[in-house]
């Protein structure tokens, strides 16, 4: 008896109809609260702000360009990389303050970095690249991208974290 009760399509129409009712008070409910808050006010004249820009905004004329024109001028933008060639008893270390030397010398960066600073962004190079003594002739490339990485975390250095940093950069005088 309960299950054809459920099947009923009158059943069914009682709980439609009380789902609708749940609904249509929880809208108000919504309204009412909006309207005590103050904010049913900031809604509607965000609507209706953004409506009448809309209306009000012409779409930009779109200017046809021959693909085939388009084609040609396009060059997507390449980074450019830095390969280094080990010589004898030079590891990554070596290599990435070569690479860091000649990035700065290009780029004439106006950036005052210390020797604290050079010996982490080495560092930092040797760490994302590998830590190993290479092969006379052997080549390791770093990213300018990656450069770059390395420079703006080593300004973010604290003043304790490069007086660390000044032991190790003692020991090479030609930093």
């Amino acid at each position: 008896m309960e299950l054809a009760l459920l099947k009923s399509k009158t059943f069914q129409n009682i709980i439609f109809g009380a789902l609708i009712a749940v609904l249509a008070l929880a809208s108000i409910g919504m309204i009412v609260y909006l309207q005590r808050t103050g904010r049913i006010t900031q809604l509607l004249t965000g609507l209706v702000g953004r409506i009448a820009l809309k209306e009000e905004t012409p779409p930009p004329a779109v200017e046809e360009v021959p693909t085939e024109k388009l084609e040609e001028e396009f060059v997507p933008p390449t980074p450019k990389v830095y390969e280094k060639e080990a010589e004898k008893g030079e590891g990554i270390t070596h290599l990435a303050r070569k690479t860091l030397e000649e990035y700065l010398a290009e780029t004439e960066m106006e950036i005052n970095l210390t020797p604290e600073h050079k010996v982490f962004i080495e560092d930092y190079l040797k760490d994302k690249t590998g830590d190993r003594w290479l092969k006379p002739g052997e080549k390791i490339s770093f990213s300018e991208e990656l450069i770059v990485e390395a420079i703006n975390e080593a300004l973010k250095l604290t003043p304790e974290q490069l007086n660390n940093l000044k032991k190790y950069s003692a020991l090479v005088p030609s930093l």
